[in-house]
């Protein structure tokens, strides 16, 4: 019994040796893909995933066009946000060019950035209702609901709706996250060795880190 316990032992460690051996020619960083997005207070900086803007707003198309608002692309973008982001960036897009997914995301981005601004300019609560509310009614409207006490129920219904796929999108990517990390953990732990996982923060990357010690080894996921 003692020589197959030293028997078993010999060959995890010959398993350790090829694995941290393998861990060292393929790089150990591996990337994956979780949303971290914040419900922050006041004038700080609240994350969203432009992904499920795209899918709630064109369903991923980058060539839609309402004809009705006069948005244009992915992430339906107005004339009027075209026409501040060519101002303030010195630039000179067309409407025409915001069916370029590039440039629409690049437009999509900085307004996502200017409505942080503008709610902490105004002094109005960051967070994710009330940036997804500017982005879908108007920061304007906001400011107004603002005043007279907001309350989600007395947003108009299609921003309540709007908000509401948007959290359903998040709520699904965070359960398919659990799902990943806690497969990704029982390999870990059918592996025989020694680990740790938790999950940490970085304002840097907008994003959750989950990191896993494999004693020595260190693999870093991150979910952009």
């Amino acid at each position: 019994m003692l020589e197959y316990g030293r028997r078993k032992d010999a060959r995890l460690k010959v398993s350790s040796n090829r694995l941290y051996r393998l861990m060292e020619t393929v790089g150990i960083t591996i990337f994956v893909g979780i949303l971290f997005f914040s419900s922050s207070h006041a004038c700080a900086k609240v994350a969203i995933n432009l992904q499920f803007i795209k899918t709630i707003e064109s369903s991923g198309n980058p060539c839609a066009f309402n004809s009705r608002t006069k948005c244009y692309g992915l992430h339906q973008i107005s004339e009027i946000c075209l026409q501040d982001f060519n101002q303030i960036n010195k630039t000179n897009y067309q409407p025409r060019d915001l069916f370029n997914p590039q440039i629409n995301t690049m437009v999509a981005s900085w307004y996502f950035k200017r409505l942080n601004q503008l709610l902490s300019f105004y002094e109005i609560p960051a967070s994710v209702t009330t940036l997804l509310a500017s982005y879908n009614w108007g920061i304007g409207n906001v400011l107004e609901w603002h005043k007279k006490g907001g309350g989600f129920e007395r947003l108009p219904g299609e921003t309540r709706d709007y908000i509401k796929k948007y959290q359903g999108l998040v709520q699904r990517s965070l359960k398919e996250e659990q799902q990943m990390l806690s497969c990704l953990y029982s390999s870990v732990e059918q592996s025989h060795f020694p680990a740790v996982c938790s999950p940490i923060c970085s304002p840097r990357f907008n994003s959750r880190l989950v990191y896993i010690v494999i004693q020595p080894k260190l693999i870093l996921i991150r979910y952009p």
